[in-house]
């Protein structure tokens, strides 16, 4: 007998029960976001669509909280049996295909409901294109990942009418390394289930935010007012991640570069950030200075 959660008395103030309801979120990739997506369940989310062409392999069971019954199943199978015994009040589906496959219609149709698109996938080509399907769609879209042996990772948002840049204004650099050289060989050594559930929690946190950011006197309302730069998030990990020459995190917590689990917040309006021009959103220098200056004018 699958049940529907129903004393939500402990989150009340967090977030509103009803947005949440009425909330459709789209999750590509579903591996290392189980925890994202238990969390979303939990916290009465109203119906989730998963989008991922993988199977279950015994070494999916040590780090992302699928069991040794799941393995050689597909992942969206897995997951959805699971969050439909968390909350039978959540509509759960899933597509055991790659983003890129889905046809243009069946696309339409999907995200004619959505309130926040979430890309938590290691293929970059996924990844590129769920930037450009939030920007066709004008929906919320998050994204997350991590970097060289787990060390420290990023997220990334976009929130129509309130944020400014895409995912391809702030890591152009990405796209232009794979168009010079092809998909990266990510690897997801040291990557630990709590390395997943760490990502997840500030995925978990921001999508709240973000789609409880109408409703007013909650603790996950106005996070971001009617504009918000600062969009783009690193954070360390290990004490021993080194970024580089320019090391966000020795610029910003000056005397505490060796402690763990700090967060840059970045402002991706700032000069030499971007380039001129974005493909995917076609916002160019010009318009931006103009609408800063206009944000700015009383």
């Amino acid at each position: 007998m699958i049940r529907e959660l129903n004393d939500f008395s402990r989150i009340r103030a967090a977030v509103d029960l009803e947005t949440m309801r009425e909330a459709h979120v789209v999750c590509v990739g579903t591996g290392g976001a189980y925890s994202l997506l238990e969390g979303l369940c939990r916290s009465g989310i109203g119906k989730l669509t998963l989008i991922d062409p993988d199977h279950v392999e015994e070494a999916n069971v040590v780090r992302q909280g699928f069991a040794l019954a799941d393995i050689g199943r597909p992942k969206v199978d897995a997951l959805v049996d699971h969050l439909r015994g968390l909350n039978g009040g959540t509509r759960v589906n899933g597509i055991p295909r790659r983003l890129q496959d889905i046809g243009a219609s069946d696309l339409d149709k999907l995200f004619s409901d959505v309130k926040l698109l979430i890309g938590v996938t290691d293929s970059f080509p996924a990844q590129a294109y769920a930037n450009i399907l939030a920007l066709r769609h004008r929906v919320p879209a998050l994204w997350g990942g991590f970097y060289d042996r787990s060390r420290g990772g990023e997220l990334f948002f976009s929130i129509p009418g309130i944020t400014r840049t895409c995912f391809r204004c702030v890591l152009w650099q990405r796209y232009d390394a794979f168009e010079a050289e092809g998909e990266p060989v990510l690897s997801s050594s040291c990557n630990t289930i709590f390395h997943s559930m760490y990502l997840d929690a500030q995925l978990g946190f921001i999508a709240l935010a973000i789609l409880n950011r109408y409703t007013l006197g909650l603790e996950f309302s106005n996070w971001f007012g009617q504009h918000w730069d600062y969009n783009f998030i690193q954070f360390k990990i290990n004490p021993w991640l080194d970024a580089g020459e320019g090391n966000p995190f020795q610029q910003v917590f000056a005397g505490a570069a060796g402690w763990s689990f700090n967060a840059v917040w970045h402002n991706t309006s700032l000069p030499g950030l971007l380039k001129d021009t974005c493909p995917d959103c076609g916002r160019t220098e010009a318009l931006h200075v103009l609408a800063e200056r206009m944000h700015n004018e009383p």
